[in-house]
């Protein structure tokens, strides 16, 4: 159950991501619009914590529901986007295959 859990918490990090992309946000804007601080954000989008409900409330006025967030269901999202959203979904998920970055000015070993 558990192991369940955490790949939820994980694509649903995609998916979160995926939107941001989909809408131009930058991170800071995407905290802005949802009204969380930069570490929540952070950790909603890598999968380490779930995203409220509440904090994606903000999103529906621009046509991204929770069902696509929590469960990949893209019913509700205007038919428009759902190519870009496939594409900006693509991103997200090899960018989460990448090793992390180290930040800036940390030089690689």
């Amino acid at each position: 159950m558990v192991e369940d859990f955490e790949a939820f918490k994980y694509e649903a990090g995609i998916r979160l991501e995926a939107v941001r992309l989909l809408l131009e946000r930058t991170p800071t804007q995407m905290c802005e619009l949802m009204g969380v601080a930069r570490s929540v954000y952070s950790a909603y989008a890598r999968g380490v914590k779930l995203v409220a409900p509440e904090a994606l409330a903000p999103l529906i006025p621009l046509g991204i529901t929770s069902d696509y967030v929590y469960y990949g269901v893209k019913a509700c999202i205007p038919s428009g986007s759902l190519p870009t959203l496939d594409e900006k979904w693509k991103i997200a998920a090899e960018a989460r295959t990448q090793p992390p970055s180290r930040g800036r000015g940390h030089k690689k070993p």
